[in-house]
């Protein structure tokens, strides 16, 4: 399972799409459920990987495969102050 971008900048109030890939592609069930315990810093959408920045900070991203195989990937995702030039 790949996750991409593997780290990704975005500003707060401002979002960056994650997108997941299940390995092998032939795989019957390609769902994965987006999550993160850092959600002082960044929410994540559990089904779309959709992140908004909430404060300053880093959030790992992680995407978990639903077929029950275990297979995880993260992502890094650093939270920038609103008036910060990217």
């Amino acid at each position: 399972m790949t996750i991409e971008p593997s780290s990704a900048e975005v500003k707060v109030d401002s979002t960056t799409q994650l997108r997941a890939s299940v390995e092998p592609k032939e795989a019957k069930n390609q769902k994965v459920t987006f999550s993160t315990e850092d959600t002082e810093y960044a929410k994540v959408d559990a089904d779309s990987g959709l992140v908004t920045g909430v404060q300053e900070g880093r959030a790992v991203i992680t995407a978990t495969a639903q077929d029950g195989s275990g297979q995880k990937a993260t992502a890094t995702v650093t939270v920038q102050p609103k008036g910060f030039e990217m």
